[in-house]
């Protein structure tokens, strides 16, 4: 278990004991503490947006990772969860969302919505979830190109040591088809580490999407989103990429072709810029969040 994760467990527990936000008597609920009664997982989402997030994922159909279909993941330090806490009130005010992807995308003019109205649209494309983006966002640029964004999001996780199995499809495509430099990288088997190959998959998405213009894009670029008090995010664990990088997103960035398509943030600086005072309609959901998370004020 990582520190920052035995941390945020402890944190959460806390959460759920003293917030007032849970409809059960909790204060002495022991029985794994960090996980909700299969009754009220619900309400691990923020009530801001519970109705609505859980309208979006059944009409959708997308099924909630580790999860009971349209239901969240009880976990209190549930990825998912944790994402859609933090994205999904964007997801009807696109002046908001813009004034939080500003810090990443000075160029933003304004946010265009997804086909079904939202600004935010979570694990997309919805056709495969083992490859989707944990969120997405598309916006207008000030020179009036499109450009869509595949939202990679990080919580509690820790890289192992240990590599994955090859994927045959992506030893087959490694000599003409990566979104990468292979000049400077010319084998698969460094990749076969969290997060890399994560990044590869999005960034093989993001080509794909960009090749076909889906939803009329310019071109389509991956965001790593990630807290910076989750120091095990940051070590390289793959020992023949330490040579482009202090950290993964860093030795990413160095090996992603086109350089542009990759960029990464700490989750205190995207939304510790935000100022709420400008969004009054948000404060119910910023005084969650920032109770339910509170490193997120440190920056």
């Amino acid at each position: 278990m990582g520190e920052f994760l035995e941390h945020e467990k402890n944190r959460q527990v806390l959460f759920l004991r003293e917030s007032g936000y849970f409809s059960l008597n909790l204060s002495t609920f022991t029985e794994n503490p960090q996980r909700l009664p299969a009754g009220i997982a619900s309400e691990n989402l923020c009530p801001a947006i519970r109705l609505r997030a859980i309208d979006y994922f059944e009409i959708n159909h997308i099924h909630w990772p580790r999860g009971n279909f349209y239901s969240p993941s009880p976990d209190l330090c549930d990825v998912t969860v944790n994402c859609v806490n933090y994205f999904f009130p964007f997801s009807n005010s696109p002046t908001a969302l813009r004034n939080l992807l500003s810090l990443v995308y000075p160029t933003i003019k304004n946010m265009l919505p997804f086909p079904d109205g939202s600004y935010v649209a979570f694990l997309w494309p919805e056709a495969d979830q083992e490859q989707c983006a944990d969120a997405a966002v598309y916006f207008l640029r000030k020179d009036f190109s499109k450009q869509l964004v595949l939202i990679n999001w990080n919580y509690c996780e820790t890289y192992s040591q240990n590599p994955l199995v090859a994927d045959q499809k992506l030893e087959q495509l490694f000599d003409y088809n990566l979104p990468i430099n292979t000049e400077k990288l010319n084998k698969l088997d460094p990749l076969l580490y969290q997060p890399f190959y994560r990044y590869l998959q999005l960034q093989i998405l993001a080509s794909q999407l960009e090749l076909e213009r889906y939803l009329e894009n310019d071109l389509v670029t991956v965001l790593n989103v990630m807290p910076f008090k989750n120091k095990d995010l940051l070590k390289v664990v793959s020992p023949e990429l330490t040579q482009f990088g202090l950290s993964p997103s860093q030795v990413w960035q160095n090996l992603v072709k086109p350089y542009d398509r990759f960029a990464t943030v700490f989750t205190e600086n995207l939304f510790g810029h935000f100022d709420i005072s400008h969004h009054p309609e948000l404060l119910e959901w910023w005084l969650y969040i920032t109770r339910r998370y509170p490193w997120l004020n440190n920056k």
